[in-house]
């Protein structure tokens, strides 16, 4: 029998956890985008650990296959409050951490350092296909708020099914494309039908609410900005601007990478993202 590692929120829902790499090692804690959860990191946690630094995975709420759902709706004041659970149960509170997000889970590490309960300890951010905000212009903005539609067509029972052989189709071209194995292919594609609809739409609904564009100046601490040029979610020009606006920043940016450069291009972000943790002495 296999024992999955849980705890217990306050309000009683389990979470999925792990954790990875020497006790005595840096702490750093992977936060996971929206729809989808932390097995996308599958590409980064072996490199990373190798070289000595303590992994900690979550699932958040309703995501993932073992973590369970939350029937309320997910504000920031949620996430910063299962944040701090996260901390306590693993006994993380108040030691030095670094956080490392990828996609909207970038824009969450950026909210939780610029919240003073968190800020004291939180030491670095690695931001991967990240943002400060969709909404910053009017395009941005439409095409966002136009994705509940295809989110509502995408979650018809009868699609299911047909989603499921699609899956089965294309996990081995995208396998020789990414270069990657096909087994972990098919379990990144099968995550994303994981998420039920309401949870979802009510955190599309925080994300059109996200603009952190006047306290980007506040990030002082190290910040590793990594992206795609070919990310059309999080757009080059948006890192460029977070790199000018962040005091302490750099800007790494993949040649012929999109918005899944966190996988497609692990093996070019990986070495970045432990040189800039050892420049920075950590």
């Amino acid at each position: 029998m296999i024992v999955m590692p849980f705890f217990n929120l306050k309000d009683g829902i389990k979470v999925f956890y792990e954790q990875y790499g020497p006790e005595e090692g840096f702490n750093l804690i992977f936060i996971h985008g929206w729809g989808v959860s932390s097995v996308w990191f599958s590409e980064s946690i072996p490199y990373i650990k190798d070289h000595g630094y303590r992994i900690t995975i979550f699932d958040f709420p309703g995501h993932g296959r073992y973590s369970e759902k939350r029937n309320i709706g997910y504000t920031y004041e949620q996430i910063r409050l299962d944040f701090d659970d996260v901390l306590k149960n693993l006994n993380l509170k108040n030691k030095p951490i670094g956080l490392l997000g990828w996609s909207a889970g970038a824009g969450i590490i950026q909210q939780l350092y610029l919240d003073p309960e968190f800020q004291p300890f939180i030491k670095c951010l690695i931001l991967i296909g990240g943002n400060y905000s969709v909404i910053h212009n009017p395009i941005s903005k439409t095409l966002w708020s136009s994705l509940m539609l295809p989110i509502n067509l995408g979650f018809s029972p009868l699609l299911i099914f047909g989603k499921k052989r699609l899956i089965r189709r294309v996990a081995p071209l995208l396998a020789i494309y990414w270069k990657k194995p096909k087994d972990n292919v098919s379990m990144w594609l099968h995550d994303l039908l994981l998420l039920d609809r309401d949870t979802m739409t009510r955190e599309l609904k925080e994300i059109l609410k996200f603009n952190l564009k006047d306290d980007l100046c506040n990030i002082k601490i190290p910040t590793l900005i990594l992206a795609g040029k070919n990310d059309l979610i999080t757009p080059v020009q948006d890192q460029k601007t977070m790199n000018e606006l962040m005091p302490n920043s750099e800007l790494h940016l993949i040649n012929g990478a999109g918005h899944m450069v966190l996988i497609t291009h692990s093996d070019e972000i990986n070495p970045i993202i432990v040189n800039f943790l050892k420049k920075n002495g950590f």
